[in-house]
């Protein structure tokens, strides 16, 4: 399903993952930015990122030596009460790589945040008329630093995640990596 790397908070400067596809976060909502290149031509804490993905998951001597087409997705989600990041369930394979690929996802800033989740879900009956078309088989709740990888195949979703001090203010930061095969 999906494969935990680790937990980086500390080893990977968040000031240095902010600089990869230059967003700009706004007072609130959820904006992102997605760029295009060859693994040999990013940057050093993206390649050290996809390094470590990679190799948890095979597919490191992919990445050296065929320097595939990676995209990279930098999501900035500043919560004022419920999430709104228009995700249904879907597959990364028809995602922004367009074909077989494999996701690498770093959270590198996760503040005041619940139900801070991503389920992983495989069809039940795609020909059900109404209702439910999926099964939920695994659940992820990542924390600040947290990487996992996964194929691009897999069905997937993040939750509708909430502010849980309403004090304090609300974040959610991620790197998403989506590496061609």
């Amino acid at each position: 399903m999906y494969q935990f790397v680790g937990n980086f908070k500390g080893k990977i400067d968040s000031e240095d993952t902010q600089k990869i596809c230059k967003v700009v976060p706004k007072k609130k909502g959820y904006i992102k930015n997605i760029y295009e290149n060859k693994f040999l031509e990013l940057d050093d804490v993206s390649k050290y990122i996809i390094s470590i993905g990679s190799s948890k998951f095979n597919k490191l001597s992919h990445v050296m030596n065929n320097n595939p087409i990676i995209c990279i997705e930098h999501s900035i989600d500043i919560i004022t009460e419920k999430s709104n990041h228009g995700f249904v369930i879907h597959s990364d394979k028809d995602g922004p790589v367009a074909g077989k690929c494999f996701t690498i996802i770093y959270y590198y800033k996760v503040q005041n945040i619940k139900n801070n989740k991503l389920s992983f879900y495989e069809i039940k009956d795609l020909y059900k008329k109404k209702g439910d078309y999926y099964n939920l088989i695994d659940e992820f709740e990542p924390q600040e630093g947290d990487m996992i990888v996964f194929d691009g195949d897999v069905l997937h979703c993040p939750s509708d995640y909430e502010i849980e001090n309403k004090t304090s203010s609300s974040i959610r930061e991620i790197l998403v990596f989506f590496i061609s095969l």
